[in-house]
């Protein structure tokens, strides 16, 4: 950081991004929570769903499933929506927590089913993040040098709809992992 301001990088998403990604690469999730949130406090730069979305993917990778709690919570606290991203996240979070408070005497991690309404708060999100998608002319931000671009994408665009087959696929994984399908309402089996 001091070595950005030496040759006068100046801080923006991408740059921010970046650092958070160092940091979670050499799985010092703790540092990046503590990062995120004084960004959030001193408001430096914008902060985006998907600085969020990171930081709870690396707490997931590095067994804190409760700090993926936390990070929802400063983004609830600072009015920031959840995307697809964070809300499956969330639920991917809620199952390892479940899953590791009932572990059998031999070790072994019981499945635990996602409840009804969680899972139809996940199928709900994911039907309404991909109407968004396939809407006419849906706007999706590049960051930019650290102001935000809007590229306007036409209906049905396939390369928009391919961007985002990784977001359905770990939906899909995360609602195999819950289990119990025969609770779930019929459209989400």
């Amino acid at each position: 950081m001091d070595l950005m301001a030496e040759h006068g990088v100046k801080w923006n998403a991408a740059t921010y991004d970046l650092a958070l990604q160092s940091l979670l690469y050499t799985k010092q999730t703790d540092h990046a929570y503590q990062l995120l949130l004084s960004t959030l406090e001193d408001k430096s730069f914008p902060v985006t769903e998907q600085h969020f979305a990171t930081v709870m993917s690396s707490a997931l990778r590095t067994g804190q499933p409760r700090k993926v709690e936390a990070i929802r919570a400063a983004m609830e606290k600072k009015g920031y929506p959840m995307s697809m991203e964070t809300s499956i996240a969330t639920v991917d979070a809620l199952l390892k927590q479940q899953s590791t408070a009932h572990r059998g005497e031999e070790g072994d991690v019981k499945r635990v089913a996602l409840t009804p309404e969680k899972a139809h708060e996940l199928g709900k999100s994911l039907v309404d993040y991909f109407q968004r998608v396939l809407q006419s002319q849906y706007k999706d931000p590049i960051m930019d040098s650290g102001s935000d671009r809007w590229m306007m994408r036409q209906p049905g665009d396939k390369n928009l709809i391919g961007s985002y087959a990784r977001v359905v696929q770990r939906a899909m994984v995360v609602l195999a992992q819950s289990g119990d399908f025969a609770s779930h309402p019929p459209h989400y089996r």
